[in-house]
């Protein structure tokens, strides 16, 4: 798993079960855009007109630094190239913001997907420079909102929402999708959490009457963020991340229903909160 932020990307394993990085990799705060691993051991990081790539083999733990690999392209260009050389083989138009998050298809190697800051998804067909089709959403397919705290699942095709997905009050940062597990992964962030830890904007739980959405086995008293975009008993099941997260949704065919994430520790700021 490769986690970024505007500084660095740092890799870590589920096999070890540890919370210390395997690789850490400074992206020299020019470098922000989003993740490729190609085959091979390639990883790629973009930015405005250039990208950084890693050749993972070759790193120790905080390893040696990137290779530069200089683009020319336009302002909000999309480009494809080789993995051996910087020379664009194709452009992609239509974009009228920068880039900020792409996802290929394992089924068709010639469609892809871009989402931008102009508020658009695109799906392309590598062999054409216009894309084939345009969502007007906040990213695609499984799209992550900021300001709707969610995920949610459009229907190409029909050009719909088919399900939301429950991210805790968090907003969603990054997203990617597990082909052979069938698992998405999301990186979130608390809007209700300053940088020093202290919560914000949380009032009383209201727990709609004649209902019981809260887990069987919490006896403490919980919160809810007062600015939150869905209300406690939207979901079924009411879930308060309370901090920044990395959730997992794994899609079977038999869910296990009474796996379910723990409730978070989010509640009104309180004067010993505050450090001087």
């Amino acid at each position: 798993m490769f986690i970024a932020d505007s500084d660095r990307i740092k890799s870590f394993t589920w096999a070890d079960k540890s919370d210390r990085p395997v690789h850490t990799l400074n992206c020299m705060k020019t470098h922000r855009g989003p993740l490729v691993l190609l085959p091979g051991g390639r990883l790629l990081r973009a930015g405005r007109g250039s990208a950084l790539s890693w050749t993972l083999d070759a790193l120790q733990t905080h390893g040696r630094g990137p290779k530069f690999a200089r683009m020319a392209q336009a302002r909000f260009g999309c480009v494809a190239s080789t993995s051996n050389t910087a020379v664009p083989a194709a452009r992609y138009l239509g974009h009228a913001g920068v880039i900020t998050d792409f996802s290929t298809s394992e089924g068709d190697a010639n469609m892809f997907l871009t989402a931008a800051g102009d508020g658009y998804a695109r799906l392309y067909d590598r062999r054409k420079p216009l894309p084939a089709l345009t969502f007007d959403v906040e990213k695609f397919m499984f799209s992550g909102g900021n300001k709707t705290e969610g995920i949610k699942c459009w229907d190409v095709r029909a050009k719909k929402c088919v399900y939301e997905l429950s991210t805790g009050n968090t907003t969603v940062t990054g997203i990617a999708w597990s082909p052979t597990q069938s698992t998405l992964y999301a990186a979130t962030s608390s809007a209700y959490l300053d940088w020093i830890g202290c919560f914000s904007d949380y009032r009383d739980f209201h727990m709609p009457q004649g209902t019981d959405i809260m887990p069987s086995k919490s006896i403490r008293t919980v919160y809810w963020p007062d600015r939150a975009i869905h209300v406690e008993n939207a979901f079924g099941y009411a879930y308060d991340a309370g901090t920044h997260a990395l959730l997992r949704y794994a899609f079977k065919e038999k869910p296990e229903l009474d796996v379910l994430p723990e409730y978070g520790d989010g509640r009104p700021t309180d004067e010993d909160d505050f450090f001087f």
